[in-house]
């Protein structure tokens, strides 16, 4: 049982670290889901290689709970969305007075697809507001339609 712990921590710590090399190396689009797996490997590495040590000499107990949080972290943020830990800290923004006060402050400003598959998704970190009109919203140098997306601007 130690063995196959300790052999399995160390293949997901193998695989994550190639997996974040990859992730530095390529210009693929589906980094989110990669550094999701990748926290996902390195909880079960904390995890198992904890429960190795923890056999072995009863000394790994606080490895094993920091892989149990990653981990809980990795599963809530999958099933809930990262609305999840983000739900006081933006303000959805959709009244004309509302991106006036954003092109002010000059605060981040996140945009979210809300229709067809990507609903929810960020399209683009954005940036601060720069113009806009009744039918769409220039965020740095981008245009967006208003009605095909969502505008939020980070209170921290």
């Amino acid at each position: 049982m130690k063995k196959t712990l300790r052999a399995l921590g160390v293949h997901l710590s193998a695989a994550a670290i190639i997996l974040g090399i990859s992730l530095l190396t390529d210009d693929y689009d589906g980094g989110d889901q990669r550094q999701s797996v990748i926290m996902a490997m390195m909880g079960g590495a904390l995890l198992s290689i904890g429960g190795y040590y923890y056999l072995k000499n009863r000394k790994g107990i606080v490895m094993m709970i920091v892989g149990v949080i990653v981990l809980g972290i990795v599963l809530l943020t999958f099933f809930f969305g990262s609305e999840l830990f983000l739900s006081n800290a933006y303000k959805v923004l959709k009244t004309d007075a509302e991106f006036l006060a954003a092109a002010l402050s000059q605060k981040r400003v996140t945009i979210f697809e809300t229709c067809g598959d990507l609903a929810g998704c960020i399209v683009d970190y954005g940036g601060p507001v720069r113009k806009w009109s009744r039918e769409s919203v220039k965020i740095a140098d981008a245009y967006y339609l208003r009605g095909e997306f969502e505008f939020r601007m980070l209170l921290a």
